[in-house]
């Protein structure tokens, strides 16, 4: 698996969309009700603060694979310059 850099030039990238279930499970953890496993960017300030803390030992962790995906029937100019950054600089494939 490769690592993308977080910077592209030319890539203005923000978030649209953050799993509510993801968002629910935080809360639980943080009201005490539980353990979960969640993204690492999604409970960084809660890291931070210590209202949130690692649970168990580090073969508890794992890394997961995203992939970006596009609707083969997309036509925007701007999803086309996301894949064309993304395959040309994380992938080595060029679209």
């Amino acid at each position: 698996m490769q690592v993308c850099d977080q910077d592209h030039p030319g890539l203005d990238r923000q978030i649209v969309h953050r799993s509510a279930i993801c968002s629910g499970l935080r809360e639980l953890a943080l009201l005490g009700r539980g353990v979960c496993w969640l993204p690492e960017q999604l409970v960084r300030a809660d890291l931070d603060r210590g209202t949130l803390v690692l649970a168990g030992a580090s073969e508890w962790t794992f890394e997961v694979e995203v992939l970006p995906y596009l609707s083969s029937r997309s036509s925007s100019i701007s999803c086309e310059r996301v894949c064309a950054t993304v395959s040309s600089s994380c992938l080595g494939v060029k679209r």
